[in-house]
């Protein structure tokens, strides 16, 4: 990304990063990365004050647009492509109007927790307009969180596969559409966080899906890996469920706990709802709209076991006369 007027003492720096595995490193190194490159300073230790970036020098910083990347990072570490996003993001809107802030949340097993945590951190600067909630192990093109910010929706959600695959479905898949690319065959198996509105809690239902302008859908439910929630709409959380708000005991600040894992349906019938869900649906409840990006995807770092037991399986003709096989191990 290039200035077309750069501001005034503002360096470029370009840095390459060569088999950096970060997935096993302290989210520090990706704090230090970050810092080097946008030439900061920020406590690497403590994220209670989140690093930034953006705002051009001539602008007035209460005309800036405050967007804060909120990250859960259990682990202290986070992956490769996570990491190149955050540096994509903080350069492109390097000459913006736009100032990006960036916090994470160490040590927090529970996802939920972690969450409250981050809005805490949200509330407590006032100049912050939008909080995206982003996993670590998600990456985006920072043109989403543009779109996202011109939207004018409280509630966005980005899709994002689901880190499973299903064995049996690719089986079935293949050999119904043996002529099926093998991108159009992964695009048919994999599984999405979403609930359309017209399925109304039934998996599976077929039905019609409209965009606005801007290619947004409405939906009842989406996975919040990547989810970007205005202040107004937090606000509006904050005074609809007073009773979610709690002291968090190490801190001694206010958490909130609108993530947490709720339940649906009625004695006998109820359902397990995880904390994304739930957000949704007491963000409806509240009176609010959730929407989805329809016109771009995001990527899923995950891992998979690569299982080995069976491996003679390929190599196997049969046993030699006289010399059955055995199995040893």
């Amino acid at each position: 990304i290039q200035c077309k007027s750069p501001p005034t003492g503002v360096t470029f720096i370009t840095v390459v990063v060569v088999h950096l595995d970060v997935s096993s490193s302290h989210h520090a190194l990706m704090l230090a990365l970050v810092t080097f490159i946008l030439g900061l300073s920020a406590d690497l230790n403590v994220a209670a004050e989140p690093i930034q970036c953006g705002c051009v020098a001539d602008t007035n910083p209460e005309e800036c647009t405050h967007v804060l990347l909120a990250t859960p990072c259990y682990t202290a570490s986070v992956s490769e492509t996570y990491l190149l996003s955050v540096a994509r993001t903080f350069q492109y809107f390097a000459c913006s109007t736009v100032q990006i802030h960036i916090a994470t949340v160490p040590g927090i097993a529970d996802l939920p927790k972690a969450r409250g945590a981050l809005i805490y951190q949200f509330l407590a600067h006032p100049h912050y307009s939008y909080i995206f909630f982003i996993d670590s192990d998600v990456e985006w093109r920072p043109e989403m969180i543009a779109r996202f910010l011109r939207s004018g929706h409280g509630v966005v959600a980005g899709m994002y596969p689901k880190k499973s695959l299903d064995w049996h479905r690719i089986i079935e898949s293949a050999r119904a559409s043996p002529h099926l690319s093998v991108e159009e065959l992964k695009s048919s198996l994999l599984d999405y966080p979403i609930e359309f509105e017209f399925e109304d809690g039934k998996p599976d239902t077929v039905g019609r899906v409209e965009t606005d302008g801007d290619g947004m859908a409405r939906v009842r439910r989406a996975g919040a890996a990547f989810m970007m929630v205005s202040r107004a709409a937090m606000a509006k959380m904050v005074s609809t469920y007073p009773e979610l708000s709690y002291l968090d005991p190490p801190s001694q600040k206010t958490h909130y706990g609108f993530f947490y894992n709720g339940f649906s349906g009625t004695e006998g019938n109820r359902h397990w709802v995880s904390e994304d869900f739930a957000f949704c649906d007491r963000w409806r409840q509240a009176g609010g709209t959730v929407w989805v990006d329809m016109t771009s995807g995001l990527n899923h770092t995950g891992s998979l076991k690569f299982e080995g037991t069976h491996w003679l399986r390929r190599y196997q003709a049969g046993p030699l006369p006289g010399k059955p096989l055995r199995n040893e191990l």
